[in-house]
């Protein structure tokens, strides 16, 4: 053998130092001697042939050439010990196939339940983010104070606000006028059919971003009977073969008024604030309206796209300014409330967004957490109370020469392992239940696995969920001694006992907040429905009163009042759940100077109390009659309390010029949401019928009337359809969110419950199998079975318990919070704890008993025959 060479004294015949390291790094004491032996003679002949420049060229190719056994060695050694690691996973799921398959399902059910949360949250806060610069884009809310210091903000601003913006205000590029949601009856040929949409501004296009068509987005709206279509009404209208000629085309509204199509855009995305059919331009919705040129009258909504850098908190107070100085009036201030805001935080408390559907999408995203870390809970119990089964395969380990640095690698492995298996589950789990997922919460996700940022983020939860699960036993694992496990010094591992309880309780803890929260929110959505709303919502039948219908409307409750079904015929402003005018105006005898109470306002017909079924407190409503009533007042409880009248009828009002005296008080009854207080409200005879028709049913000839309506509005507006919803319909809309959350929130805190289940199904396994020997003596000393099940038992029923006194504070801290929103709303009370506790409880001993019962009847002859 060769000895190692010696360097030169000067190191002008050696190869760098640097290179030398490099490889000594890599290579066994042998190949040291041999490769760098033959790598310096080499040097040596290079260096007195092509000089020493070009030798260092040489040898750094031999350095590579060298490296390749080392290279080729790691590979082998490597797959060599994967292969090794999978071989003695599969072993292992094999050998504990019922362990395996709960660790799986739990975290498989878990994992599809965090996919599926992570979809939903991140369609909710795409909203309204596709059009160019959105960032940029504001809209526009007054925060108008009403008397005792209520604050309501409003989406409504004067219409001349949106003409001085160019002149006056650099900061701001454009700006756009919006008016109300409009409904429209169009038609094309024989065919008619009622679309919604919007009037706006000519430049709508230049600040929000749709893809066109057909047209051009700058010249669609100049025309003042254009009318740009969205292209599922394209093809409503005009066929699949719209695109060869639909410029041009005409449609037909309301059978009065000519428009031309001068523009189609794609269909809106799914997440859009603002959804129509087809946009008109603003002239139109202008003519004839010359009150909105008042500044003291708002009535559309503005948006506006600042100049890249512009401040919306400095603009805002440019805007105030303006409007006090035009209207004299210091009673509101103005704020710019972001665009990509508008749809998630729609709630304002006194001025200020407090939330809106962003509470949901946390809410969520709280509960797809839980769940998880319920399921990797599940893993780490399990895999942490195998360990001692797993004492001498890790001494015999460590006495053939494994590092802790390898072992902690192989029980890693087989927690990814696990985790990838869960994978599989979970993904085609989530191809089954999609469908069912996106028919209950009304969206249309896609899991799109080729998507990198979705095929990350779901790798991502899943290696978290595998390191989360695995991390902890492959510390503690490959801690063991060796010496100290072949000769049986090891049971167990320090702390192990006490860590499984600890897990134990952060799942029960975890699914008692879950589950109390969901029966808060059940027994919330069952508190709106059963809420007496003062306005009786059964029977009552809406629909859009404008148009043809509006002018002949008389004629039409004609025809309808001697139909049988029907009880009675009316219209109002808006809907008897949702009266959005509201005034400080309203003038009586007495009233302070510095009052600012705010009355909602209702523009109605005759019999409106009667037909939306209020009931009257005393007095009487508007009535064909009395001529004089289109000057008089019907007002609410809540009115008469206001204005301080203890006996209000004949009490005189004055509003906008108009003077009259209060005819009847009706019983209060909600004009909004359950979130807001019920608000003083005066009820007014309308000059003409418009906003939207009451038809009330009497009971149990509901179809009669559906039917006698029909008939009527083919009288009227022959070859359209009639479009009618019941009230409670429109109600469950309003709280369509809180009705999905309920729901989603069942089956999620159900899937919690379950997977805590399955992780003491499985702990309840092993321990019964650890204490085989326990048993078998217990029962040859007398012990009975109930006595045996209670022993295995006890222990689990304790943590529950435990998990229970933790758990039931913060739920209530929750649900208090979340329950605060709302202005009449449930509370949990002990029944809702008890309930929840008992059946935990319950649950657990359900779960135990199961091994507990079959260890315990086990024959301890056999028992201890085997032991």
């Amino acid at each position: 053998m060769k000895e190692m060479p010696h360097p030169d004294p000067d190191g002008q015949t050696l190869p760098p130092s640097a290179v030398r390291r490099f490889l000594e790094h890599f290579l066994t004491p042998e190949e040291r001697i041999d490769i760098l032996g033959d790598m310096e003679e080499e040097f040596r002949y290079r260096v007195s042939v092509v000089g020493r420049r070009r030798a260092r060229g040489a040898n750094q190719l031999d350095v590579l050439f060298a490296l390749l056994p080392f290279m080729w060695r790691s590979i082998t050694w490597t797959s060599l010990m994967w292969i090794n690691y999978l071989t003695t996973a599969f072993r292992l799921f094999w050998r504990h196939r019922a362990q395996a398959s709960i660790n799986v399902a739990g975290l498989a059910i878990g994992l599809v339940t965090a996919f599926f949360i992570l979809m939903w949250v991140e369609d909710e806060l795409a909203y309204d983010r596709y059009h160019d610069d959105s960032d940029r884009i504001y809209r526009v809310m007054q925060n108008v104070s009403f008397g005792a210091g209520a604050i309501e903000t409003v989406e409504a601003v004067p219409m001349p606000l949106d003409a001085v913006f160019e002149a006056q205000f650099p900061e701001i590029e454009n700006s756009v006028l919006f008016s109300n949601e409009q409904s429209w009856a169009l038609s094309t040929g024989d065919a008619t059919f009622r679309e919604g949409g919007y009037f706006v501004d000519p430049d709508y296009f230049d600040v929000f971003t749709y893809e066109f068509l057909a047209g051009e987005p700058t010249s669609a709206l100049q025309s003042p009977e254009a009318i740009v279509l969205t292209e599922d009404l394209a093809v409503r209208h005009f066929g699949q073969e719209w695109r060869r000629s639909i410029l041009g085309k005409t449609l037909s509204v309301d059978e009065s008024t000519e428009l031309t199509v001068t523009g189609v855009i794609a269909n809106l995305p799914a997440q859009s604030s603002y959804r129509f059919d087809a946009v008109r331009p603003m002239y139109s919705f202008l003519q004839g309206k010359d009150w909105l040129e008042d500044w003291r009258n708002s009535n559309l909504r503005l948006f506006l796209r600042l100049e890249p850098g512009a401040d919306a908190a400095l603009v805002a107070p440019k805007i105030l300014d303006l409007v006090v100085e035009r209207t004299e009036d210091n009673s509101r201030t103005i704020q710019l409330q972001p665009y990509s805001d508008v749809y998630l935080r729609s709630n304002f408390v006194d001025g200020v967004a407090v939330g809106g559907r962003i509470e949901y999408v946390r809410i969520f995203g709280w509960v797809g957490l839980f769940v998880l870390l319920i399921a990797i809970i599940n893993f780490m119990n399990l895999a942490t109370a195998r360990s001692t089964q797993r004492g001498r395969e890790i001494g015999v380990r460590k006495a053939l020469g494994a590092s802790r640095l390898s072992l902690m690698q192989q029980f890693l492995g087989e927690s990814m392992m696990t985790s990838l298996a869960a994978l599989s589950l979970a993904l085609l789990l989530a191809f089954l239940l999609l469908p069912s997922f996106n028919a209950l919460t009304g969206k249309v996700l896609a899991l799109n696995l080729l998507d990198p940022g979705r095929a990350s983020k779901f790798g991502a939860i899943t290696l978290i969920a595998g390191l989360m699960g695995g991390l902890y036993p492959a510390f503690v694992l490959s801690s063991f001694s060796a010496t100290a496990v072949l000769r049986d010094r090891v049971t167990g591992f320090g702390g192990g006992a006490r860590v499984r309880k600890i897990l134990v309780v952060s799942q029960f803890a975890l699914s008692t907040i879950l589950i109390l929260g969901t029966l808060t929110v059940y027994n919330q959505i069952g508190y709106l429905r059963e809420t007496h709303l003062g306005a009786d919502r059964e029977n009552l039948i809406t629909a859009e009163l404008d148009g043809v219908l509006a002018e002949k409307y008389e004629t039409f409750k004609a025809y309808l009042s001697g139909e049988p079904g029907v009880a009675s015929v009316s219209f109002g402003s808006g809907s008897p759940l949702l009266q959005n005018t509201r005034t400080p105006s309203l003038r009586w005898d007495g009233k302070a100077e510095d009052d600012g109470t705010g009355f909602r306002l209702a523009w109605v017909g005759h019999d409106y109390v009667e037909t939306a079924g209020i009931k009257l407190d005393e007095g009487r409503t508007h009535s064909a009659e009395f001529l004089n009533d289109a000057s008089n007042f019907v007002i609410n409880q809540q009115a008469a309390l206001a204005m301080g009248m203890e006996q209000p009828l004949g009490q005189e009002l004055s509003l906008w010029g108009s003077t009259g005296v209060i005819i009847g008080v009706v019983q209060d009854y909600h004009l909004a949401s359950l979130y807001s207080p019920i608000d003083p409200l005066v009820l007014i005879l309308a000059d003409e019928a418009e906003g939207q028709l009451l038809v009330r049913a009497k009971a149990g000839r509901t179809q009669e009337a559906i039917a006698s309506l029909k008939r009527a509005h083919a009288s009227i507006v022959p070859g359209v359809d009639m479009e009618y919803e019941f009230l409670d319909e429109e109600w469950a809309r309003m709280y369509r969110s809180e009705l999905v959350t309920g729901t989603l929130a069942n089956y999620f805190a159900g899937l919690a419950i379950f997977i805590a289940c399955l992780g003491l199904f499985g702990l309840a396994a092993f321990t019964a199998q650890r204490r085989t020997r326990e048993i078998g003596i217990r029962k040859a000393m007398g012990a009975s079975v109930p006595g045996v099940v209670m022993l295995l038992s006890r222990e689990f029923i304790l943590l529950v318990a435990l998990a229970l006194l933790i758990g039931v504070p913060v739920a209530w801290y929750l649900v208090d919070g979340w329950l605060g929103s709302f202005e009449y709303h449930t509370t949990l009370g002990f029944g809702s704890i008890a309930l929840v506790a008992l059946a935990a409880v319950g649950l657990a001993f359900l779960t135990v008993s199961i091994h507990s019962v079959r260890a315990a009847r086990a024959n301890p002859v056999d028992t201890l025959r085997c032991e």
